[in-house]
């Protein structure tokens, strides 16, 4: 059956989900029959003369069979609205995608999922609001599901590998390896060996068109439990994602930013209008999710030796970002010094250089 969801889904983009749902209607859920038919059951089927046509000309060029075999070959899966572990809370959606093509595996555990989006031109506040709060929601056993675009979805990808949590990427694309960009291509090998799956409803050869991705952003925010904005522009496609959540009846959560920085307009005016719950720390999270933070996969830090010159360093760092030439003057100790201290540190798991020599304290 899976082979004539992914042969239908071929023709051109022109079988979306509401004519997937009138031929299931129509064949009752059999499209080996749909398939076959003649242009008259089409059309009692709720199928346009024109499309009928467009369906016609790709029967008499597609075997099922083969194209099915090429999915095999190219390491993906199919999983149709009819597969009982077709994710639950996607399927609560009005347009849910009839198909979805997977590489890796979605698990019943992805049900507790959050989604995080942002801009793709990340500043160092909003790398180190991702890397708290991803660390945090993975040791909550909450699925980090996001987009793979650059900035904070790559990064938010990155952190949940990190902390061996789990995480969804779902793309505006094919899933094989040529649609995947060449820079991505390590982040998805450790995704799907174990730690996740990389999504789509486009078929593999697929290219990231523009129009795909509100399409692909109802699916981020369909998978996942509440969606999180971190750092958005005032139009951007993280507010379109906010707003596909709001209309699923999930939570929208904003980090709020400031009011200097064009990529917290988005962000201040989703907590201005109500549009979404400002968040401090994990906590307002997980109790808006109504999930407990216990078990947590915790960590304990506590029974770290610190020397006194560590401690030193230490004291100077906290959870906003800090540039080297800062910790050595705070600290007062030589550069060499203060550059040992903090590789000790860092290999410590206390403090992260997040990047350009800009260093926060993990909580």
């Amino acid at each position: 059956m899976k082979k004539y969801f992914h042969a239908f889904n071929l023709i051109n983009g022109k079988i979306g989900p509401q004519r997937f749902t009138r031929l299931l209607q129509y064949f009752k859920n059999d499209l080996s029959i749909a398939w076959s038919s003649s242009d008259q059951e089409l059309t009692n089927a709720g199928i346009e003369r024109k499309i009928i046509q467009i369906i016609n000309q790709f029967r008499s060029k597609i075997d099922p069979d083969i194209e099915y075999k090429k999915l095999i070959k190219q390491g993906v899966s199919v999983l149709t609205i009819l597969d009982q572990n077709y994710p639950s809370l996607l399927k609560e959606i009005s347009n849910s995608p009839p198909i979805l093509y997977v590489r890796g595996e979605i698990k019943t555990e992805d049900n507790f999922a959050l989604a995080i989006v942002g801009s793709r031109h990340c500043s160092p506040y909003g790398r180190s609001v991702v890397q708290t709060l991803v660390r945090q929601l993975v040791q909550n056993n909450l699925t980090i599901i996001s987009g793979l675009a650059y900035g904070i979805d790559t990064l938010a990808h990155q952190i949940a590998i990190e902390n061996s949590g789990r995480t969804i990427a779902v793309l505006g694309s094919g899933i094989a390896d040529q649609d995947i960009r060449q820079i991505d291509h390590q982040i998805v090998k450790k995704i799907i060996n174990g730690q996740g799956a990389i999504i789509s409803e486009y078929p593999p050869g697929s290219p990231p068109l523009s129009y795909h991705f509100p399409y692909r952003n109802r699916i981020i925010s369909g998978l996942s439990q509440g969606v999180l904005v971190i750092e958005a522009a005032q139009k951007s496609g993280s507010l379109i994602t906010a707003n596909l959540a709001i209309e699923q009846n999930r939570e929208v959560f904003a980090i709020p930013g400031s009011i200097f920085s064009p990529n917290s307009e988005g962000t201040n005016y989703l907590i201005k209008n109500s549009s979404a719950k400002l968040i401090e720390n994990v906590n307002d999270i997980l109790n808006e999710l109504n999930i407990s933070n216990i078990p947590q996969k915790i960590y304990a830090r506590q029974k770290i030796k610190i020397s006194s010159n560590e401690e030193q360093v230490l004291s100077v760092i906290t959870a906003e970002p800090i540039h080297l030439d800062e910790i050595i003057i705070k600290s007062k100790m030589g550069s060499d010094q203060v550059l040992a201290l903090l590789t000790i540190l860092e290999l410590k798991g206390i403090i992260k250089n997040i990047e350009d020599d800009l260093y926060i304290k993990q909580k």
